[in-house]
């Protein structure tokens, strides 16, 4: 019988907390300068993912309320995090006023 699932409580945390996690805990990438606002997924009392999220390098995309999810961070054997914060964050943008949420994949 599998493990039910686990939930995660999601809310914002503040900029530097997030870059000193991503800096930390992403597997490839170094943190980035800053953002617009990032979210956090907790485990009780440890944060286990965040997401930061910061305006959209493609100018266009910028002028238009496009923010760009600039990096995720999580420490392993937690599954789902990452969704969770996601979409939160992706609800945090709209109401915030942005049309919408891009994000990009490296492949390999």
């Amino acid at each position: 019988m599998a493990d039910p699932p686990v939930v995660y409580r999601v809310e914002p945390i503040n900029i530097h907390s997030a870059l000193k996690f991503i800096a930390r805990h992403h597997s490839h990438l170094s943190a980035p300068c800053g953002g617009k606002f990032a979210m956090a997924a907790w485990r009780g009392t440890e944060c286990v993912c965040v997401a930061l999220i910061g305006r959209a390098v493609a100018r266009i995309l910028d002028q238009q309320g496009v923010v760009e999810l600039t990096r995720t961070a999580c420490i392993a054997g937690n599954r789902g995090a990452c969704s969770a914060i996601v979409r939160a964050a992706g609800r945090e943008a709209v109401a915030r006023g942005h049309k919408r949420v891009v994000s990009y994949t490296i492949l390999g």
